[in-house]
């Protein structure tokens, strides 16, 4: 029998304003499977120039989705489910934040063990 273990955590990032900065979840232990039901992502403050999300696997960043000039004060999400496997952690990648700004990164979900998974 599966056994879900469900999350929500709110990750609030300030912006450096460095041209490129990154944003992660916390990493998925080994032998766990994590799936990603909502993902949302908001600059409080002021537009950027671009927005990745994807998975972080051992130090290279593997896109799964991308909006160009997202607005301020505008949520963005992402529809699809996202799965990541153990040792492996979200990234938003975000470029053109202005010093300061106050980026919020939602997330929901579950893991499961792959053991539970292959049963």
């Amino acid at each position: 029998m599966s056994h879900k273990r469900f999350f929500r955590s709110k990750i609030v990032f300030v912006s450096t304003g460095a041209a490129v900065e990154n944003i992660y979840h916390t990493k998925v232990d080994p032998g766990m499977l994590r799936f990603y039901t909502r993902i949302a992502i908001e600059n409080i403050n002021s537009a950027m120039t671009e927005l990745r999300v994807g998975v972080d696997s051992r130090g290279e960043f593997h896109q799964h989705i991308e909006q160009d000039s997202p607005s301020s004060a505008t949520l963005y999400w992402i529809a699809d489910p996202l799965y990541i496997y153990g040792s492996e952690r979200l990234q938003a990648r975000v470029t053109g934040a202005t010093a300061g700004n106050r980026i919020e990164v939602n997330v929901q979900g579950y893991e499961i063990s792959e053991d539970d998974l292959n049963a």
